[in-house]
């Protein structure tokens, strides 16, 4: 009971010194893993409004073009996402917020020699906000949630999916 005692005293402590996030206006680029096909591109916009205290919206815009060429003939895969996501701080500690995240997301993905799909999700996820200025922030985050996917060509089909992860790292600039 003691050890407890401290502990919780320090928990208070750290919230009452979180970053306010009130009239904060953050722009950024993000680093994106959840594209189809793997691999970590520079290929999200940030951008964060700090609605009060601990509330943010943060629309995201998602766009990824690749090059592939397969027996002569080559072809491109388009990856376009939109997300609008609502961020609430739950835990802070000096420069560095801890929050929630939830929202609606729109899509659609156009793979070279095959099907497009058009999608339509509400992710939720978690987040972790560093400060390093205070103009200056690094973002890592990972959202996943409920996605619904409409395939188009060779016969249309709709599919609900789970766990459909994306990981995201950011650097945002506060004005």
């Amino acid at each position: 009971m003691k050890k407890l005692i401290p502990l919780l005293l320090i928990l208070l402590i750290s919230t009452a010194l979180a970053v306010d996030m009130k009239g904060k206006i953050g722009m950024g680029v993000g680093w994106n893993s959840g594209i189809p096909g793997g691999g970590v591109f520079p290929n999200t916009a940030v951008t964060k409004l700090g609605l009060g205290e601990r509330m943010i919206l943060e629309p995201v815009f998602g766009f990824t073009l690749i090059s592939e060429s397969s027996g002569g003939s080559s072809e491109q895969t388009t990856h376009f996402f939109l997300m609008a996501l609502f961020d609430y701080t739950f835990l802070s500690h000096e420069k560095t917020n801890i929050y929630g995240k939830a929202g609606l997301k729109f899509g659609f993905y156009n793979p070279p020699f095959g099907i497009s799909t058009n999608e339509f999700g509400l992710p939720v996820g978690v987040g972790l906000e560093h400060f390093v200025s205070e103009h200056f922030s690094i973002d890592l985050n990972t959202i996943s949630g409920l996605t619904f996917t409409s395939y188009e060509g060779g016969g249309s089909r709709t599919i609900i999916s789970l766990n459909n992860q994306i990981f995201v790292l950011g650097l945002v600039w506060y004005y």
